[in-house]
C-alpha cells in the first residue's frame, strides 16, 4: 500500500481492510468466524461510509474514540504508545553509539534513515510482544475487550477519572448516565489540524 503523501486516506484504509483486516478472520493462529469490532479515532478517513460498508463485508463494527479523548480510552495511547516508542529510540540511540562516524559526517542518505527506522519499529514491536500481557491488559483497562456480561467491568480504570466505578453486571440495565469530568486536558494530537496541515499540501512526517 502506498500514498504519495504518507497519508491515511479513504482508499488507503479500504486497501488495509481487505489486504489485513481481512487476515484477521483466516489467520489460523487466531481464528474468528464471529463479528468483531475496530477502534479508531475520528480521522476522517476512518468515518466514511465506503470505510464502514468495507468493514461490513468482514463483519466489523467501527468504533470511533470521541474527540479528545484517544489519550484516555485508546488501548495502544494508555498502556502500548509509550514502551513502543521508547523502544525505537533505544534502538536509534544504539546504531548512533555503534556508528558515530556515519551521523557526524552525514553519510546517512534519506532512504537509508528510512530503513533503519523501519527495522528498528520492527524491533520495537517484537519487543512489545514478548509481553503480550501489557497489550491485553491495556484493552480490558479501556474496556475494549471486556465479557458482554459486564463481569470483568471492574477491571476498566480510565485515565483521569481514578474515582469512578463501573456499573456490575446486575446494575447494567436501566443505569442512570453519570457525567464525567476529566482531572487535566487531553493531550491526545488533534485530528482536524493534521488533516488541515495536509489539506494544505505540507509534507507529512512520521507520526
Amino acid at each position: 500500500m502506498f500514498q504519495e503523501k504518507a497519508w491515511c486516506d479513504e482508499a488507503i484504509m479500504k486497501a488495509w481492510i481487505d489486504r489485513e483486516w481481512s487476515n484477521t478472520f483466516t489467520n489460523p493462529h487466531n481464528p474468528c468466524s464471529s463479528g468483531k469490532i475496530l477502534v479508531a479515532d475520528v480521522h476522517t478517513a476512518q468515518q466514511t461510509e465506503a470505510v464502514k460498508t468495507a468493514l461490513g463485508k468482514y463483519k466489523t463494527e467501527l468504533v470511533n474514540v470521541p474527540p479528545g479523548c484517544t489519550s484516555r480510552v485508546q488501548p495502544l495511547d494508555v498502556s502500548v504508545n509509550k514502551p513502543f516508542k521508547e523502544e525505537v529510540k533505544r534502538q536509534h540511540e544504539k546504531h548512533m553509539s555503534d556508528n558515530l562516524q556515519l551521523y557526524t559526517e552525514s553519510k546517512l542518505s534519506a532512504w537509508q534513515r528510512r530503513v533503519l527506522l523501519t527495522k528498528w519499529v520492527a524491533e520495537a514491536w517484537k519487543e512489545i510482544n514478548r509481553n503480550k500481557e501489557t497489550v491485553i491488559r491495556s484493552f480490558k483497562k479501556c474496556g475494549v475487550s471486556l465479557t458482554l456480561d459486564g463481569k470483568e467491568n471492574d477491571e476498566i480504570n480510565i485515565e483521569g477519572i481514578p474515582d469512578y466505578e463501573m456499573p456490575q453486571a446486575d446494575e447494567i440495565d436501566g443505569a442512570a448516565d453519570v457525567e464525567l469530568h476529566l482531572e487535566s486536558e487531553d493531550d491526545s494530537e488533534d485530528n482536524a489540524d493534521e488533516e488541515a496541515e495536509y489539506e494544505a499540501d505540507e509534507t507529512v512526517g512520521v507520526q
